[in-house]
């Protein structure tokens, strides 16, 4: 659309997906589709920038398990025009924070993706979880690292530690191994790792 021309967010979309090394094509609802986009991060199947969406898959093989991605990405397209741009990103780093706080995953109480449709977007919604219970599950988990690296701490670091736990959101226990870290043990609280901790490893 016209519109995000005009704001550079689908200007900016297209130095991602030249960046990235995508190989670019038209699709529907006015929508450019970057495929093969070669860096790991942002995480998840697919991600929007204006009026383009850029995938490390191929948009035939994404729509085989999720029919309709490209409504659910058209109307996040729809989000950059409103937030007149860039300064969507910022609102929605906001409310994907406050998603994982409240519900341990960046969607299910994310204005921006409930707006788009959880379904589509191949999103759950789940229930709130006490704050009581997201506080005590953080301290666990951040307990895991040695005192030197709680110094080095950056939140970027948690898709190494999430793959090792993920936590049940209704009794908050660990289903799978605990990984031990290096320099200290594992006791009883540290296995309540948190539940927002899985959100940067789910694509």
């Amino acid at each position: 659309m016209a519109g995000n021309l005009l704001n550079l967010s689908t200007l900016a979309g297209l130095a991602v997906s030249s960046v990235g090394g995508c190989s670019l094509r038209p699709g529907p609802y006015g929508l450019l589709l970057a495929e093969g986009y070669r860096f790991g991060f942002p995480t998840g199947g697919a991600f929007t920038v204006g009026d383009v969406v850029i995938t490390a898959r191929s948009f035939a093989d994404l729509q085989r398990s999720f029919p309709r991605l490209l409504e659910h990405e058209e109307r996040h397209s729809w989000q950059y025009l409103v937030c007149l741009g860039l300064p969507f990103l910022i609102a929605y780093a906001v409310a994907l924070g406050y998603s994982v706080l409240r519900t341990g995953d960046r969607a299910a109480r994310n204005v921006f993706e409930r707006h788009a449709g959880l379904e589509a977007g191949g999103y759950q919604d789940l229930p709130v979880i006490p704050m009581s219970v997201q506080v005590r599950r953080a301290r666990a988990w951040f307990r895991r690292f040695p005192p030197r690296d709680r110094r080095r701490f950056h939140p970027l670091r948690f898709s190494r530690w999430c793959r090792f736990a993920h936590t049940q959101p209704d009794t908050g226990h660990t289903r799978g191994p605990v990984r031990r870290p290096r320099g200290g043990a594992v006791d009883g609280d540290d296995q309540a790792v948190s539940l927002w901790m899985r959100t940067t490893c789910e694509s």
